[in-house]
């Protein structure tokens, strides 16, 4: 017996129950959408930080890159539940090894991106950044919505289609 046989209705059960939670945080995100503020103004170490970074050069920031894409504590919480999550699965080794190089990969570019549009760019590349920041704030609200209500439909679909096979 494969280990995704094991408890197939307690799996659905799961699964339908997060998709109903996505949706009720849908709705109560839909329901107490934020209106549009002016920023609040950065604290004192928010700007401090923020004036040593300014200073930094290309090769500090390759440094600083490093650091911050080998880890810290909720990077490496994140990969032990990814790993556990892909070990749980119940795929072929093959697919296995697809998955985590799809994690790495998407987590290495998350962290370079910003540090090599820096080093190539300067700082047209800060800028494009900030911009891309202030248009994810601008549309928190759908960003927000979206994708928990068609998370949560799928997972309460997937549940019932399992439950009926």
């Amino acid at each position: 017996m494969a280990r995704t046989e094991h408890h197939a209705e307690l799996q659905s059960a799961l699964a339908i129950a997060f998709g109903i939670a996505l949706l009720i945080a849908a709705a109560y995100f839909r329901r107490h959408r934020n209106r549009p503020l002016e920023p609040a103004e950065p604290n004192r170490r928010t700007r401090a930080v923020r004036q040593r970074l300014s200073t930094l050069r290309p090769l500090t920031a390759l440094g600083t890159g490093a650091a911050l894409g080998i880890g810290g504590p909720k990077r490496l919480g994140v990969t032990l539940v990814v790993t556990a999550t892909i070990t749980a699965a119940g795929v072929r080794e093959v697919e296995e090894f697809a998955l985590a190089t799809a994690y790495v990969l998407v987590g290495t570019v998350l962290v370079w991106l910003p540090v090599l549009l820096y080093i190539v760019f300067g700082d047209r590349g800060a800028t494009w950044l900030t911009d891309g920041q202030a248009c994810i704030a601008e549309h928190k609200d759908p960003l927000t919505f979206y994708p928990s209500a068609v998370l949560g439909v799928v997972l309460i679909a997937d549940g019932i289609i399992q439950l009926t096979a």
